[in-house]
């Protein structure tokens, strides 16, 4: 869902002048989308973009898979298709479902970190996942 603000800005043109410029900022609003934001810069390897999108918990092993002996153990490979679904959430957590092209499926958990939606990736979320 995107978001449109209205900003103003002031000139420094004569009597002052006020500028308003319509622009459009896409906020992701749920929690499918900011875990689709992070799947994708994890696919690329982008892992710093990937941080932004998860808890500050999840950094520390963000960080391991971005060593080279991590590199492609994340669950979507380069170049492989995938979808997010919202499969369950509350006003704090929620988990999503990401299904990948070869007919596999993980879920996410995601939770509310300073009013915004991000993907929880630690040890201890991933093993209690796996198991469920």
């Amino acid at each position: 869902m995107a978001a449109s603000y209205l900003c103003c800005m002031k000139t420094g043109f004569g009597s002052g002048l006020l500028l308003f410029i319509f622009c459009a900022c896409q906020v992701a609003s749920s929690p499918a989308d900011m875990a689709r934001y992070f799947v994708r810069a994890m696919q690329q390897d982008k892992f710093t973009e990937a941080k932004r999108y998860a808890t500050d918990d999840s950094k520390v092993l963000i960080d391991a898979l971005a060593l080279p002996a991590g590199q492609h153990l994340f669950p979507v490979q380069p170049g492989q298709q995938f979808t997010v679904s919202d499969i369950h959430f509350d006003k704090q957590q929620a988990y999503v479902l990401v299904h990948v092209q070869n007919n596999r499926q993980f879920r996410l958990l995601m939770k509310k970190e300073f009013e915004r939606w991000k993907v929880v990736y630690d040890i201890n979320t991933l093993m209690k996942t796996a198991s469920e």
